[in-house]
C-alpha cells in the first residue's frame, strides 16, 4: 500500500454537461513507478471560487504550492496567505508571509509552542500591521492569531465557548481591537456570526440578536470603516403560500398562485425536512428541482430559503437586509463595505448569472433605504460580459472595486472597474504570464497593488501586480536558501581488492546519486485531440491522463469531452489511474454477470471490485453502460482517497441539494474539501447531473496530483 500527500487544492466550476454516452476507451499504456510521498495534514475548503483551469505540480526546490488567501500587511510591503508547505511536513498547509518580491519568507502557522495548527488557511493582517489571524486546526478548526513573526500565538475562538468548532474567516475591527469570524455554536441553524476581543474575551454571537425568524448558515463576516457595522451572507426562511406536492420526483406541483413571485431559479425550498434547489418555474403551480424528493406526502408548511446579505450593528442589533431590495436576486454571498461605510458590494444571481452589485448599506435619507441606489458593476461596460462573478472588494479609497469573473474563454480573470462598472479591465489578461484560475483578490492598503491567486507553469501560486495588471511577480516561488535543504542523496562505497604473489592494491570507488523520484509529474506536451479546444478548463488535465496512459480518447485525434462518461469507463479511468500512481490490482474476478470477459474494462472492474471502490449495482451487476452521475462519483473518487492511504476531513460542504442521508454524504465533504470540486454554484452540486469525459479529465487530473 501506498500513502498519498494531500498537496493540491484546485478550484472547479465543473458544471455538468448532458450528451449521449461514448463506445468506450481504448486499450491503456503501462506506466511503471513508485509512489513515496508522506501523508499530509487536512485542508479546509475555501469560499466558492470558480476556476476554468488546472493547476501543476510544484517547481523545484523547495517552493511552495497551492498558494491561496493572500492578505497585505498595513504598510503594504508585506503579504500573508495559506499554501502547502513542500518541506519539513509535505502536504501540510501553513501560513506563510513574505516580502512582495518572495524573500524573507516565514512560516508564521507552526512558530509558537504547544500544539501547532494544520490544515491553516485565510490569513488576515491586523490594520495596525501587529498581529495576523487565521484558521486552523488543532482538535478542531479554531480561530487564531500570532505576531508576523508566528510568536505570541492565541487561540481566540476557545475562549468561553462550550462548543467550538468549524471557526472560519476572521477578519479585523479598523482598530485592531476586535475579530468577527463564523462559526458552529452547537445549534440546529448551521454556523453563526461571532465578534470577540482580539484575545478572545467577551464573545457575542451577534448572528442571533434581532427580528426572528435569525438567519442560519451565515459565512464571511465584515467589520465597516469605524466598526461600527458588520455584514454577512446568510440564509433567511420564510413560509410560501399554499402548500406543496413533491410527487417522490423533480417535479413539485400545487404551490399556489403567488408562488412565481415568492420563488427564482437557484432558491432552495424545504419540503418536509427536505432541502432542494430549484431548477425551473414552469408555471404559478410548478417547479422542477435539481435533485428528486424521496417525500411524497403534501406538506401545508413549505419554506423558502434564500441567501441574503445582511447589515447589522456590530452587536447584531439594527438588523436588515439589503440584497433582496430593487429586485430579489438568490445566492447573495461575499459582502464587502466602502471607505466610508455608505455602501457595500456582493456577489448575487438574478436567475441567469452571478454578477456584482453594489448598494447603500443604511438609509440616507427617505428616498433612499438600505439596499437602495443599486448597481450591478460586472456588466455595466461595453464588450463581453465576464459571468460567474464572486469575492468583490471595494479599493481603499472606494472609488473601484476588484473581483473574479470568467472571461469569454472560460477563464477565471481578476477585473477591476470604477464603482460604476466603467471602464472594466481584465488585469490578468496581459501580455506577461497570463495566469488562469485566478482567484481571492485583494487590494494593497495603499491602492497601488493587488495580490490574487493564479495558476500558471508553477501551480496555484501568489501573485502580486499593479492595479493596472503590469508588473505581475509570483512572491511564493521564490526560494529561500535558508529554508531549503538540498537534495537527498545516496553514497555508495565499492572496495576491490586484489592479490599477487607479489603485492596488494586495493581500490575505493565512492557513487554519489540522487535518489529516484516518486510517480511521475504529468507530461505537459500536448494531446493530439482536436476536440478540445485550448480554452477548455480541462486542457492541462486532458493532457495529462492522455501522457501517463490513463486515456487514449475514443479516436486518435478525438476525446469527446462533452459525452457522458459510462460506468465501465469511469472503471478503466480509475483502474489506470491507480496503476499509474504505483498500486497493485486484485486478481480475483468481481461477481458481475452483466461485464462481458471481452469488456474493454474487464481488469478494471476487477480491479476497483477488489480495491472496494465499488460493489456494483447489486451483489451480481455493475451496469456497466449506466452514466455515471455525480454524486456517484464523489463516491468513487473519495474511495480511491482512502485506498491510497488518504483521509478526509469531517467538515461538511455547504451544499443544500445533497441531503443527509445520501450515500455519497461523507464523500462529497470529502473531495470538496480536497479542493477536487467546489460545486456548480456556492450552495450546489448537483449530485444527479451526469459527469462528463471533459468533467472526468479535471476530476482525475487533480485527483492524480493528490497522491
Amino acid at each position: 500500500m501506498f500513502t498519498a500527500a494531500r498537496n493540491m487544492r484546485i478550484r472547479s466550476t465543473d458544471r455538468a454537461r448532458r450528451a449521449s454516452s461514448d463506445a468506450g476507451l481504448g486499450p491503456s499504456r503501462t506506466v511503471a513507478m513508485a509512489v513515496v510521498i508522506a501523508m499530509g495534514a487536512v485542508a479546509l475548503p475555501a469560499v466558492l471560487e470558480t476556476d476554468q483551469s488546472s493547476a501543476v505540480g510544484p517547481p523545484a526546490g523547495c517552493s511552495l504550492s497551492n498558494a491561496f488567501e493572500p492578505s497585505f500587511s498595513a504598510d503594504s510591503t508585506r503579504v500573508a496567505f495559506s499554501a502547502i508547505d513542500n518541506q519539513g511536513a509535505p502536504g501540510v498547509r501553513q501560513i506563510f508571509v513574505a516580502n512582495l518580491d518572495g524573500t524573507s519568507r516565514a512560516e508564521i502557522s507552526s512558530e509558537s509552542a504547544g500544539t501547532d495548527p494544520t490544515g491553516s488557511r485565510d490569513p488576515a493582517f491586523s490594520p495596525d500591521g501587529l498581529r495576523i489571524a487565521w484558521d486552523g486546526i488543532d482538535t478542531s478548526r479554531r480561530i487564531w492569531t500570532a505576531d508576523p513573526t508566528g510568536t505570541n500565538r492565541v487561540n481566540v475562538s476557545s475562549a468561553a465557548n462550550p462548543v467550538d468548532g468549524n471557526n472560519r474567516h476572521p477578519r479585523w475591527s479598523p482598530d485592531s481591537a476586535r475579530i468577527i469570524w463564523y462559526g458552529n455554536d452547537g445549534g440546529s441553524n448551521g454556523t453563526q456570526i461571532f465578534v470577540s476581543n482580539a484575545d478572545g474575551t467577551s464573545k457575542t454571537k451577534v448572528s442571533t440578536v434581532g427580528p426572528n425568524p435569525d438567519p442560519s448558515d451565515n459565512l464571511r463576516p465584515v467589520f465597516n470603516n469605524d466598526g461600527t457595522r458588520i455584514a454577512w451572507s446568510g440564509v433567511t426562511t420564510s413560509g410560501l403560500t399554499g402548500s406543496i406536492d413533491p410527487v417522490a420526483g423533480t417535479a413539485v406541483t400545487g404551490v399556489g398562485t403567488l408562488f412565481t413571485t415568492e420563488l427564482l431559479v437557484g432558491d432552495t425550498i424545504a419540503v418536509s425536512g427536505e432541502e432542494r434547489v430549484v431548477a425551473s418555474i414552469s408555471s404559478d403551480l410548478a417547479l422542477t428541482v435539481t435533485v428528486a424528493f424521496t417525500d411524497n406526502g403534501n406538506d401545508t408548511t413549505p419554506e423558502r430559503l434564500r441567501r441574503e446579505i445582511y447589515v447589522a450593528d456590530d452587536d447584531g442589533t439594527n438588523r436588515s437586509v439589503i440584497s433582496s431590495l430593487a429586485g430579489a436576486l438568490t445566492n447573495n454571498n461575499f459582502p464587502h463595505f466602502n471607505n466610508d461605510g455608505t455602501r457595500i458590494v456582493w456577489s448575487g444571481n438574478t436567475g441567469s448569472a452571478q454578477h456584482i452589485y453594489a448598494a447603500n448599506t443604511f438609509k440616507l435619507d427617505p428616498g433612499t433605504p438600505a439596499g437602495m441606489n443599486r448597481v450591478e458593476i460586472s456588466s455595466a461596460a461595453a464588450g463581453n460580459d465576464p459571468d460567474e462573478n464572486t469575492t468583490p472588494r471595494f479599493s481603499p479609497d472606494g472609488t473601484q472595486v476588484v473581483w473574479i469573473g470568467k472571461s469569454s474563454l472560460g477563464f477565471d480573470n481578476v477585473w477591476v472597474a470604477d464603482v460604476d462598472g466603467t471602464p472594466r479591465n481584465d488585469i490578468t489578461d496581459t501580455a506577461t504570464i497570463n495566469p488562469s484560475g485566478n482567484s481571492d483578490p485583494v487590494w494593497s492598503p495603499d491602492g497601488t497593488k493587488i495580490a490574487w491567486s493564479g495558476v500558471n507553469a508553477n501551480g496555484v501560486q501568489i501573485w502580486v501586480a499593479n492595479t493596472d495588471g503590469s508588473s505581475p511577480f509570483e512572491v511564493s516561488v521564490v526560494d529561500d536558501p535558508a529554508l531549503c535543504t538540498p537534495p537527498t542523496t545516496t553514497t555508495t562505497t565499492t572496495t576491490t581488492t586484489t592479490t599477487t604473489t607479489t603485492t596488494t592494491t586495493t581500490t575505493t570507488t565512492t557513487t554519489t546519486t540522487s535518489l529516484p523520484p516518486g510517480k511521475p509529474e504529468c507530461p505537459t506536451a500536448a494531446a493530439p485531440f482536436t476536440d478540445v479546444s485550448a480554452g477548455s478548463f480541462a486542457r492541462a488535465d486532458i493532457d495529462c491522463i492522455y501522457g501517463l496512459g490513463i486515456t487514449t480518447g475514443t479516436s486518435p485525434t478525438t476525446y469527446s469531452p462533452a459525452d457522458n462518461v459510462t460506468r465501465e469507463q469511469m472503471a478503466a479511468f480509475l483502474g489506470r489511474l491507480w496503476r499509474t500512481a504505483g498500486g497493485t490490482c486484485p486478481t480475483a474476478a468481481a461477481p458481475f454477470t452483466d461485464v462481458s470477459a471481452g469488456s474493454f474494462a474487464r481488469a478494471d472492474i476487477d480491479c476497483i471490485y477488489g480495491l472496494g471502490i465499488t460493489t456494483g449495482t447489486s451483489a451480481t451487476t455493475y451496469s456497466p453502460a449506466d452514466n455515471v452521475t455525480r454524486e456517484q462519483m464523489a463516491a468513487f473518487l473519495a474511495r480511491v482517497w482512502r485506498a491510497v492511504g488518504g483521509t478526509c476531513s469531517t467538515t461538511s460542504a455547504p451544499f443544500t441539494d445533497v441531503s443527509a442521508g445520501s450515500f455519497a454524504r461523507a464523500d462529497i465533504d470529502c473531495i470538496y474539501d480536497l479542493g477536487i470540486t467546489t460545486g456548480t454554484s456556492p450552495t450546489t452540486y448537483s449530485p444527479a447531473d451526469n459527469v462528463t469525459r471533459e468533467q472526468m479529465a479535471a476530476f482525475l487530473g487533480r485527483l492524480y496530483r493528490k497522491i
